[in-house]
């Protein structure tokens, strides 16, 4: 087969993707969007003049930026111990932090509130303690925001970061120490400007996901006044009714993530040439006792959230053991199904159907774009992340 006709192979098969992109997403968008423009109180000069929006962009950015913040600061003496002994235990701790990438939003909701809430199991546990007295005010405020991102996003950073640190070759640190520097300034010197790639793009990542958080600032901000630019579309759309205003606010939210994008860009350029495979010394005596405490840190930290909820399912509010929850997942008769096993059922066949049409459409726009050289069709299949 000749390269022209390779070529129009590919693009016959690309079409039904970009086709269904065109129709699903694009058009429909515009007519959202194009509402914007029309003359009222919620248009595009109107949203973008209001003082209102740019306080909400300011609190945007100021959460976004926080919970980044945090969480890549604190990933990084993780990743440091990880990625420089292996131990009993490294490949589990690894495998639960990775699990932040499944966890759904709202189910760290859950967990919170049951865990970290006024009337939670953290506070029951402290009103047993002597000296403490009044109950742990941490969610429906802005630290708990934080608290969750932090909770959704260090495993993210630490993950990334790790998984480049433990690649990169040893012998600029050795010659640093030869050199008589000592460990904190050949991590400033040395290290740190081999990992500023990994380091920016998982800053950058997760400043995106906060920048765009939703569930989590309406359940556990407990304020109007903390609103993101997410949650104040969802707002103008299903409390106000007024559609025109958030799709002005709409066009808004996607030129401040593209403007962020095109000036974070450059920081996300790595040189990875460098990366190597290499063996990690095994951990013992004080570094395998730091390799405990580190670990039990994350676990105390990532796990009882997600165990709060197995346990509620199990037990009533007065502590004793029941399993009424999970008796009525049935509806009575055995086989009789009730909503939730039905939604069960549902969430994973449209997962399945959605996850297969969309593999499928991508590796078509891919193999289409590879051999084209082109950059269009990645642009427009980008376009709904955006």
């Amino acid at each position: 087969m000749t390269d022209k006709r390779m070529y129009g192979y590919y693009t016959l098969m690309a079409f039904p993707a970009v086709l269904l992109l065109v129709l699903l997403f694009l058009i429909p968008l515009c007519f959202n969007f194009s509402s914007a423009f029309q003359d009222g109180a919620g248009s595009l000069r109107q949203v973008f003049t209001d003082r209102r929006t740019y306080s909400i962009l300011l609190f945007t950015m100021k959460e976004a930026l926080l919970s980044a913040l945090l969480s890549v600061v604190l990933a990084l003496p993780f990743a440091a111990f990880f990625s420089s002994y292996r131990f009993r235990g490294r490949g589990m701790i690894m495998t639960i932090a990775q699990l932040s990438f499944t966890i759904p939003t709202i189910l760290v909701v859950l967990g919170f509130v049951i865990w970290y809430g006024n009337n939670g199991y953290l506070n029951s546990i402290a009103s047993r303690i002597p000296g403490l007295g009044t109950p742990l005010r941490i969610l429906y405020s802005f630290k708990g925001i934080i608290l969750a991102h932090v909770y959704l996003n260090l495993p993210i950073a630490f993950a990334l970061v790790t998984s480049a640190w433990s690649s990169l070759p040893r012998t600029g640190e050795y010659a640093s120490y030869m050199l008589g520097k000592g460990k904190i300034r050949t991590f400033i010197s040395v290290t740190l400007p081999r990992l500023k790639g990994t380091v920016a793009s998982a800053f950058i990542l997760i400043f995106l996901y906060c920048f765009s958080s939703f569930s989590i600032v309406m359940v556990l901000g407990g304020k109007p006044s903390f609103s993101t630019l997410e949650a104040e579309i969802y707002r103008r759309v299903h409390i106000n009714a007024d559609m025109q205003a958030a799709a002005a606010l709409s066009i808004f939210t996607l030129l401040v993530t593209s403007i962020l994008l095109l000036i974070t860009s450059p920081g996300r350029k790595e040189k990875k040439a460098e990366r190597q495979a290499r063996t990690l010394p095994k951990a013992h005596g004080r570094t395998s006792f730091l390799a405990f405490l580190l670990s039990l840190a994350l676990l105390l930290f990532l796990l009882p959230p997600m165990l709060a909820i197995v346990y509620r399912s199990f037990f009533a509010k007065d502590g004793s053991f029941s399993l009424d929850a999970w008796k009525s997942l049935f509806n009575g008769s055995f086989g009789a199904l009730s909503a939730a096993p039905t939604a069960i059922i549902s969430s994973l066949v449209l997962a399945l159907l959605s996850a297969s049409i969309a593999t499928w459409m991508a590796v078509q726009v891919s193999l289409s774009s590879a051999r084209k050289d082109s950059r269009l069709l990645p642009f427009l299949s980008s376009l709904p992340m955006a």
